[in-house]
């Protein structure tokens, strides 16, 4: 009897859970726009909510969105941290607490108490949900938060920073050899294998600044290693010199002069160039050392090139001339919208050497006449001027009707020197004065969501196949992703080649608060590439860093499928 009892009060219950689950998926389905049902649920705001009196009774029952998701769903284990809003007192109770700790130190791979004093774990479990964990109940501190989570560690002596406790080379020696396994150490000099970065991670960036670098912490906790790095490379010694050159050349692909600008001096210290940076003050300085026949272009940010060289006029010229060809600048009037340009190939160290842009044209081209930059807002007062330079820009970018401008970031506008009248004027009043029967919307002009980068993708594609459909944000029927109903989506398709784009930001390679953990991202990838590749569907992924140049485009898919390469 009692059972029965129990059935008949647990029967509503249930039908109650069925009827909130069924009416939130309704409203997920309307409002999640294609995005994976985990993350909807962890993106939600109190302001979508509001528009259905249905899920606004079901949140105002729970109290939390949290609470109210993970009920409803238990299937899909939802955190409570990768929520906006955590419910009140969460962080209060100690097995919360412990959770969350558990579960960081398992996303993180943290096996030792000493892999907490990374460098990048704090800034880690901050974006991970725990930056209210840590400021308002341990005062932002990690020492504090670990101390009370698992008690039974020394964490004074896994946290300790003073200088007495680094002096000690057996301390040092002591620290090191928790890690030997994990680099395979066999003797102390195959410590200096290991990168300054490497140790950084490791938690040694203290000791590291105590001693000035990462061999002479070594030396102090082996001394042996002395008369070893002594003997390593002599800078002075050409032959010895070219060598490691020759090592850097073959380790990052240096096939031109110019390639040598993308070598960072980080990299060269890892590599063990410090001794090198230290004798000739400058990768540039080196290289004219070992190679004084050859002619070197210097990087116009290096400062390590004599200060003259910029102060050459003609040096200069140089400089501006390769970028008005490579931009196409065919007036005077090219020029005042240009400094996102110099800045984009390498020119703020020439900018600020010379006092800005107005200075720097007037040394470049003193034969012509430049109009004060202090009193350009006069010149974008005309009318003609706005237009003329909307028009241009439309034209760069390959915009066929006015619409597309919905499209264009502001980051590509400044890129196309339009950076001045965006400050003056602002892009809505520039739009009306060239158009001036279309009624623009502000909101669709600044929205975060407008894939500017996907559209220009699109015109690229375009370029490189013409005559063929090309489809965008296209919803094929055969791609559905397990554990829901939806359609995957193409953000740009070529039927008849069977070849798919997929324009990849930022949020897909590492977590930001606004769109969610990574790992979602991550796993919707991997299986979209998985059901293209059973479909035969060639996918291109195309990450946020994209040049937006058509060579590095190519190069992509020919990666992919050398056989789409087209025919140009």
């Amino acid at each position: 009897r009692s059972n029965k009892l129990h059935v008949l009060v647990m029967r509503p219950v249930v039908r109650r859970w069925a009827q909130d689950r069924e009416v939130f998926v309704a409203f997920a389905r309307v409002h999640c726009e294609g995005v994976p049902f985990e993350q909807f649920c962890y993106s939600l705001k109190w302001k979508q909510l509001r528009e259905d009196y249905r899920v606004r009774g079901i949140w105002r029952r729970f109290g939390s969105q949290s609470k109210a998701l993970s009920y409803l769903f238990p299937e899909l284990g939802l955190l409570p941290w990768k929520f906006s809003s955590i419910p009140k007192h969460f962080w209060k109770h100690k097995s919360n607490q412990q959770w969350f700790f558990d579960w960081f130190k398992k996303q993180k791979n943290i096996q030792s108490p000493h892999d907490w004093v990374k460098s990048d774990v704090l800034t880690d479990l901050r974006n991970e949900g725990g930056k209210g964990l840590l400021k308002n109940e341990f005062g932002s501190s990690l020492k504090a938060a670990l101390t009370s989570v698992y008690p039974n560690e020394d964490w004074n002596a896994v946290f300790t920073r003073s200088s007495g406790f680094w002096h000690d080379s057996w301390n040092i020696r002591n620290r090191l050899a928790l890690y030997e396994d994990r680099f395979d150490i066999k003797s102390p000099k195959d410590w200096l294998t290991i990168t300054t970065k490497q140790f950084s991670e490791i938690g040694f960036s203290y000791p590291m600044n105590l001693y000035k670098g990462k061999i002479p912490m070594l030396i102090k906790a082996f001394p042996e290693l002395k008369e070893e790095t002594n003997q390593t490379i002599c800078w002075q010694d050409i032959s010895q010199l070219t060598r490691f050159l020759e090592h850097l050349q073959c380790k990052f692909n240096v096939k031109t002069p110019e390639d040598w600008h993308n070598v960072s001096r980080k990299r060269i210290i890892e590599e063990g160039g410090g001794g090198m940076l230290e004798q000739y003050r400058s990768l540039a300085s080196a290289l004219l050392y070992a190679y004084p026949d050859r002619q070197w272009e210097p990087h116009p940010q290096s400062k390590s090139v004599s200060m003259g060289f910029w102060n050459d006029q003609q040096n200069i010229r140089g400089f501006m001339d390769s970028i008005k060809e490579k931009y196409n600048f065919s007036s005077p009037q090219d020029w005042y919208n240009s400094h996102q340009i110099l800045l984009k190939e390498g020119g703020s160290y020439v900018l600020n050497l010379h006092g800005g842009l107005g200075q720097l044209l007037k040394v470049a081209y003193p034969e012509q006449e430049w109009i004060d930059f202090k009193k350009q807002d006069g010149h974008w007062s005309d009318s003609a001027n706005v237009i003329d330079l909307v028009e241009r820009i439309a034209s760069k970018l390959n915009l066929k009707k006015p619409e597309d401008w919905y499209r264009v970031s502001l980051k590509q506008i400044c890129e196309h020197g339009g950076a001045t009248p965006l400050r003056y004027i602002g892009l809505l009043k520039m739009l009306e004065i060239t158009y001036p029967s279309m009624e623009w919307d502000n909101n669709l002009l600044t929205r975060r969501n407008k894939k500017a980068c996907q559209f220009y993708l699109r015109q690229t594609i375009e370029s490189l196949y013409p005559g063929y459909e090309i489809l965008e944000d296209y919803r094929h029927p055969q791609i559905q992703f397990s554990g829901t109903n939806q359609l995957g989506e193409l953000d740009v398709y070529i039927p008849e080649l069977q070849l798919a784009f997929e324009y990849n930001g930022e949020h897909h390679y590492r977590d930001i608060p606004a769109f969610g953990p990574v790992e979602l991202y991550k796993r919707r990838d991997e299986e979209k590439m998985q059901i293209c590749k059973d479909l035969r569907i060639t996918l291109v992924t195309v990450p946020y860093w994209w040049d937006e140049t058509t060579d590095s485009l190519l190069t992509l898919i020919i990666n992919e499928n050398p056989k789409l390469e087209p025919s140009l």
